[in-house]
């Protein structure tokens, strides 16, 4: 549902369901990837550099270098943006 509320542009909506997804499976990446998504759309770089470094972290664990990839990306915007 998090990423249907994202593409709505409903972010309250949408961190709700990551946060309630990660709640759910501590060690489900996209869980905080999507959360990061949010952040960064509301100007909340430092919550977005948080949950994007333990999104690319999880990816890496998983061995999944695609996503890690884009998360670590995603982790430089969010640390651009708090400059």
């Amino acid at each position: 549902m998090g990423t249907i509320w994202y593409q709505q542009g409903q972010w309250d909506n949408a961190l709700n369901a990551f946060r309630r997804s990660a709640e759910a499976n501590p060690n489900y990446p996209n869980a905080y990837y999507g959360a990061g998504l949010v952040f960064l759309q509301q100007g909340k770089y430092v919550e977005a550099q948080q949950v994007l470094q333990y999104a690319r972290d999880l990816f890496t664990v998983q061995r999944n270098p695609q996503w890690a990839n884009s998360a670590a990306q995603l982790l430089q915007q969010a640390q651009q943006g708090s400059r």
